[in-house]
């Protein structure tokens, strides 16, 4: 199977029904659907989803070359899944980390003295990751990232309390992707 998996796919398919012409051209129309979706997103949840679908339709059509397609489509999605969780883990350590320094280095000195670049820059990379796994909710950190680069424009009580809300963020990524 693992040299010519075309050949296995093939006598597998040879021994289904064949179908009516009017159900082919649905599920041909569906899966172009699918596919088109699948072009016009940046969610990757999503993609993966659509991809799965646009495999089983591919094989109930017995069309190889997109059920082959898409099922290198579906393992190159699962990692990249895993690769990006992988990123937003390492963005939030690194976002506490340097939260923590920053805030240690003020010692006396007002909030507004503290040196977030280094937050900033995780927190932001941490919300553009988080992008492609969510539709909404990504935009929390984004706007906390903007808050600490132009952190003149609030009041104390306002950086003190994104600085709170920062420091209490969750370590667990499913928190956020779920």
């Amino acid at each position: 199977m693992l040299e010519k998996p075309d050949q296995v796919i093939k006598s597998m398919w040879s021994h289904k029904k064949q179908l009516s012409e009017e159900k082919v051209n649905n599920l041909i129309e569906e899966r172009d659907l699918l596919i088109y979706k699948i072009e016009n997103t940046h969610i990757l949840p999503f993609k993966l989803s659509m991809s799965e679908k646009v495999v089983k339709l591919s094989e109930k059509l017995k069309d190889e070359d997109t059920f082959m397609k898409y099922q290198d489509e579906v393992i190159r999605l699962s990692n990249e899944i895993k690769d990006t969780k992988f990123k937003l883990n390492y963005y939030l350590e690194k976002m506490k980390t340097s939260l923590n320094e920053a805030v240690d280095k003020l010692g006396t000195h007002p909030i507004h003295m503290g040196d977030y670049k280094n937050t900033y820059l995780n927190l932001y990379s941490f919300s553009t990751k988080l992008k492609l796994l969510l539709e909404n909710g990504w935009e929390i950190y984004r706007d906390l990232a903007n808050k600490l680069i132009e952190k003149d424009e609030y009041s104390e009580n306002e950086l003190s309390e994104t600085i709170q809300i920062l420091l209490k963020m969750s370590s667990k990524i499913d928190d956020y992707i779920n």
